[in-house]
């Protein structure tokens, strides 16, 4: 078999050309059958002698060759649709020789791309179709992936298979989106939770992200593969809702991390990865908290605190990990321990805007890229603050609550007058981006039960969810501290306005929040003590 595929490339260059139209579909589709059945009977009845069975698969990978040819012309998805092709392709996923199954998923890449939507949006439906065929082979594909590696008669095409297979599963995933809220499986059923839960892909992509330590170029770019899909994966909160759900890979993800925790980045593919392992243990510990005892447990809070602490662009990738919002005790604890354990040190110069990460030097920064990512930060650090003051209160150890508070005390009260410059600031993005809305042409394209949804939801995109936490943040001071709240008193009466607009953005937090749980509770508690 080691020669195969140079048999297979000289007699390819003879292969027919297939004729696009209905006609010539169904005969390639009868052809393909047809080669198929007979190269399984030959191989069942020859199984130790591959000269037997040659001539057939070199038939068989000619046609599948030929195939490529359907994806010059999206005018024919029609017609392959209503023939037997898929199901056929299908079934050779499951082929002996990888060659063929690699030619079979190279072929499935090509009829299943997304950007054809952009050329075309009718053919979006027909994509749908072949994408719901293709997840019916699914274990077939993430199988492959194994088979791909342990073949060693032809290791560079084995991985362009595993390549290939891997471009396959990122079609996949996108296209759901695309077609998103129903998706390609419809049913409430999204194609991440389908891949992670009926194989074992999640496992597969954190042990070669883990085993690529040669430093190839090829082994570079299979683990930036491979932690772009597990970021992907991370994002589909269903698979981390199930309770003590448990990631078989919270220490690599760290380890990931900690790679960079005293130098920057060198390379794209560096950045990648490091920007990959935080979402994916973003997205972990936030739906798991399970995940997050494992995170505490591998000293996860130290690692960023150390990466803060050097200033470097680890810092700003893994700030988000710091933002411990959750009813479970777990996230309590984990605040407190981000106060125990020295963060507020590195987070508020963050908050004020005076020391901060840097990012990577190998990244191009433009003044409008470098203002994004100081705005990121910025943001984070609000968010992380909003947790503490969800969940430090005078029960926590060590003074985690007095600690916190007192850092809007200190150096003449900078921070707190930093808050209520934010707190402004947020508040007149918020109202000019729903003035916005209503002058623009959008309300008279829904209907009027929706305008006053859809003008709020402007509302907060705009800023009004940063100037509902920062509320949340300036009356919980105000509540623990008399300087605090007399200073706050004196900067908002300094900036014409006054407490009732922190009274009044609490009341909107509150009424946006649905379920009557934990926080909503705290919001309303909040408005009532100042």
């Amino acid at each position: 078999m080691k020669l195969l595929i140079e048999e297979l490339e000289k007699k390819v260059e003879g292969s027919s050309v297939l004729e696009l139209s209905a006609k010539g579909v169904q005969a390639a589709s009868k052809s393909l059958d047809s080669i198929y059945k007979k190269n399984a009977m030959k191989r069942a009845e020859y199984p130790n002698q591959p000269e037997q069975y040659m001539d057939s698969e070199l038939a068989l990978y000619e046609q599948l060759n030929a195939l490529q040819a359907l994806a010059t012309d999206t005018t024919v998805y029609k017609y392959i649709l209503n023939s037997n092709l898929m199901p056929t392709l299908i079934q050779l996923l499951g082929h002996e020789n990888m060659d063929v199954c690699s030619s079979v998923v190279s072929l499935l890449i090509e009829w299943i791309d997304p950007s054809l939507v952009e050329e075309d949006p009718a053919v979006l439906p027909l994509l749908k179709t072949f994408a719901d065929t293709t997840m019916e082979g699914w274990m077939l594909i993430a199988g492959n992936l194994v088979k791909f590696q342990k073949d060693d008669d032809s290791q560079d095409k084995n991985l362009k298979g595993v390549d290939n297979t891997l471009s396959l599963m990122e079609n996949l995933l996108e296209l759901d989106a695309v077609l998103a809220p129903e998706g390609i499986l419809e049913k409430n059923v999204s194609v991440q939770n389908v891949m992670a839960n009926e194989s074992n892909i999640v496992s597969w992509l954190f042990f070669n992200a883990e085993n690529t330590d040669n430093h190839s170029n090829q082994n570079d770019s299979l683990k930036a593969r491979c932690f772009e899909l597990l970021a992907l994966f991370s994002q589909s909160t269903d698979l981390y809702k199930r309770k003590d759900t448990f990631v078989n890979g919270i220490e690599i993800l760290l380890q990931s991390i900690a790679i960079y925790r005293k130098k920057q980045p060198e390379a794209d593919e560096e950045i990648e990865i490091l920007e990959n392992s935080c979402m994916c243990l973003s997205s972990s510990i936030t739906f798991s908290k399970v995940n997050l005892s494992s995170f505490l447990m591998g000293h996860g809070v130290e690692l960023v605190i150390r990466c803060l602490k050097e200033k470097i662009h680890a810092g700003g990738s893994s700030l988000k990990l710091l933002d411990f919002f959750g009813d479970d005790k777990v996230y309590k604890e984990a605040a407190e321990r981000l106060v125990v354990a020295g963060a507020l040190k590195f987070l508020f110069p963050i908050f004020g805007g005076s020391r901060y990460p840097k990012p990577a030097a190998i990244q191009t920064i433009s003044i409008k890229a470098k203002r994004k990512w100081l705005h990121e930060l910025k943001v984070q650090t609000i968010r992380i603050f909003y947790a503490l003051t969800f969940q430090l209160d005078s029960e926590s150890p060590k003074e985690a609550m007095p600690r916190f508070i007192s850092k809007f005390v200190e150096d003449d009260m900078k921070y707190t007058d930093r808050l209520i410059e934010l707190l402004l600031e947020y508040d007149e993005r918020a109202r000019k981006a729903e003035y916005q809305f209503f002058r623009s042409d959008i309300e008279d394209t829904i209907n009027d039960d929706q305008v006053a949804l859809a003008a709020f939801d402007a509302k907060l995109s705009g800023g009004g969810d940063i100037c509902h936490r920062l509320a949340a943040i300036t009356a919980y001071i105000c509540a623990n501290s008399k300087r605090c709240h007399e200073r706050v008193l004196l900067q908002l009466k300094m900036k014409q306005s006054g407490m009732s607009l922190i009274k009044d953005t609490l009341h909107e937090f509150a009424t946006s929040l649905h379920s009557n749980g934990r926080q909503k509770e705290h919001i309303e508690s909040l408005s009532r003590l100042i």
